[in-house]
């Protein structure tokens, strides 16, 4: 299979991050971008029985501006060797996850106040997630778009809600078997994801909750 390597996708997603963050950044009200590592042993993957370690190297941007914020994360994951590039490769597979979301603000938008009871304001929600990954077992190749209302809740700092549609499709392939068992791109059904983001208001601090698990923190300034 003719698989880009990691050092090019990794410099694509972080131009593409950094073109994506440097957009709204140019009117932000606040933003952040920092870069990011983690360690991990305990991890999984479809069709491999084994623990798998992996180094994980992020790009994350958030940002405030006119009408709304906006959040991006790229991750570079390289496996160990019991995630192989290939079947009885010594090296490990390579991955890319790039995320985007951006919200809209409805009283930001519409010049006004939507404030009633619990809810400080309400808006809509919007972005996509793109993954590409080098390993023998199952060779990602994820894309998803979502889009869904989204509720600003009255508390200290912030608190947002979403119910987001997701579409959602992959390409997958097998290279342990002979012949490899590789499929067209296939879609699932369309679905809802829950999500959360909170944080802090004297710093834009904050965690992302998807389905109620965190799935990233992000760090700005107030």
């Amino acid at each position: 299979m003719n698989i880009r390597p990691l050092k090019q996708l990794a410099v694509a997603g972080a131009f593409a991050a950094l073109g994506t963050a440097a957009l709204p950044a140019m009117a932000a009200d606040w933003s952040d971008t920092s870069i990011g590592y983690r360690y991990g042993t305990q991890f999984e993957e479809p069709f491999n029985p084994n623990k798998i370690k992996k180094s994980i190297f992020s790009l994350t941007h958030a940002s405030g501006y006119k009408y709304g914020s906006n959040f991006f994360n790229v991750d570079g994951l390289l496996s160990d060797s019991k995630d192989p590039s290939s079947p009885g490769g010594s090296s490990g597979a390579q991955e890319v996850y790039i995320v985007y979301r951006t919200t809209l603000n409805a009283s930001k938008v519409f010049s006004k106040d939507y404030k009633y009871g619990i809810m400080r304001d309400w808006g809509a929600t919007t972005g996509f997630d793109f993954n590409t990954k080098d390993d023998a077992g199952y060779n990602s190749k994820k894309r998803m778009l979502v889009l869904g209302p989204t509720m600003m809740f009255e508390v200290p700092g912030f608190l947002n809600m979403s119910l987001l549609a997701l579409w959602e499709s992959n390409a997958p392939c097998n290279e342990f078997t002979t012949p490899q068992s590789c499929v067209s791109r296939y879609t699932y059904k369309t679905h809802p994801m829950p999500v959360v983001r909170l944080g802090h208001s004297h710093r834009r601090f904050g965690v992302l909750l998807r389905g109620l698990r965190p799935v990233h923190r992000f760090q700005g300034q107030g």
